[in-house]
């Protein structure tokens, strides 16, 4: 009785509750995005578990990428946002659900200050007249024979009070004309420079080598341009247009000319430095079918009394140099060929450098390449 009595009065066993499942812990990497360009914010999933997230924004004012997507255990995704409208500032709010939750996030978009630009400063770069051209619509070279050469200047000046970067080129080809036939096109260069650009310093005055060598009798004359822009308005470019004109005769001409081409020929020996390597030519000009091949050479004069050594650089097909290294003797030149091989029609450019014991000096390749 006493047994029976004692499990009728025993305590019940209280039924367990359900446990409350456990929000998914993750978070942002900012408390607020502020930007002026673009901007980026990571979820971080601090659960060990795949977490899911979605990112809505009501308005047209940016885009997000990605918008929804699954971040693995302890990772985090990166959401990206990129204004389209870039004049005017605003505030607006992203709302980030993930597991079940969902948060804000404020966003401050501001446009990026401009840059200011003194109307003065800017008006004196937009004034082209500013750089003065000793030579305003036509460069003429004296007459010579042909197979000769010779070099004059295209100089100009530079009143800004900045810094102007300037290029000089030809844009067409060169023309020759015979008495009263008409005008021919000439299958070579012409007129060649040595130098096509380059950075001349406020108030500073530039001369840039120019030659002219003809293989063919005739008045030559071929359109160049030239442009410049300063350092404070780079995308507002000036161009001025030149024409060059060169006369070559026949190899037989009056004594007077030729007693003058041997003076000119003299003063220029004696204008040649005598206390380094120099070359001999500023520039070589190919010209030919592109199947076809043409050989060429420079001189390099040595006025030293000791043998001097010079490292030739690479150039670059369709121009293919022998020699990588050369040993001029004292009082001597050295002769070095260079082939023009085109395998297309065009025009090709390149800059042979040449480092001697006195300094680098460079030669201006250009080669022209006919289809017919």
């Amino acid at each position: 009785i006493n047994k029976e009595s004692s499990q009728n009065h025993a305590p019940k066993r209280a039924s367990p509750k359900p446990e409350k499942k456990k929000k998914p812990l993750w978070s942002f990497t900012v408390d607020e995005l502020k930007f002026n360009k673009a901007a980026v914010f990571h979820v971080v999933n601090e659960e060990n578990e795949p977490l899911v997230f979605e990112v809505c924004y009501e308005g047209q004012l940016f885009t997000l990428s990605p918008t929804a997507g699954v971040i693995p255990p302890y990772g985090c995704s990166e959401i990206c946002l990129r204004p389209l409208s870039l004049s005017r500032p605003y505030v607006s709010t992203l709302l980030v659900t993930a597991g079940g939750e969902e948060r804000t996030l404020k966003v401050t978009y501001t446009p990026p200050s401009r840059p200011h630009i003194d109307p003065i400063a800017s008006a004196d770069a937009r004034d082209s007249t500013k750089v003065v051209l000793k030579d305003d619509k036509t460069l003429s070279f004296s007459s010579i024979p042909l197979n000769t050469s010779t070099s004059n200047f295209f100089e100009f000046t530079n009143t800004h009070s900045v810094v102007v970067h300037w290029q000089l080129c030809s844009i067409a080809s060169a023309y020759r004309k015979v008495e009263s036939q008409d005008p021919l096109r000439v299958p070579y260069s012409a007129f060649c420079v040595s130098v096509m650009s380059g950075v001349t310093p406020a108030g500073a005055r530039e001369k840039i080598p120019l030659t002219f060598y003809p293989k063919h009798v005739g008045h030559f004359t071929q359109l160049w341009e030239f442009s410049f822009y300063t350092e404070t308005l780079k995308h507002f470019k000036h161009k001025r247009r030149i024409v060059l004109e060169g006369t070559a005769t026949l190899s037989r001409i009056s004594s007077s000319t030729a007693q003058a081409l041997t003076n000119s020929e003299v003063s220029s020996t004696s204008s040649r430095p005598k206390d380094r390597v120099f070359l001999k030519t500023e520039s070589l000009g190919f010209a030919c079918l592109f199947t076809n091949k043409q050989s060429l050479s420079f001189k390099l004069g040595n006025p030293l009394k000791s043998a001097s050594n010079v490292k030739l650089s690479a150039v670059a097909a369709p121009f293919y140099l022998k020699y990588k290294e050369v040993l001029v003797e004292a009082g001597h030149s050295a002769r070095i060929p260079i082939k023009f091989v085109p395998t297309t029609p065009g025009v090709f450019r390149d800059t042979l450098l040449l480092d001697t014991e006195q300094g680098m000096l460079q030669l201006q390749l250009t080669g022209e390449a006919f289809a017919s």
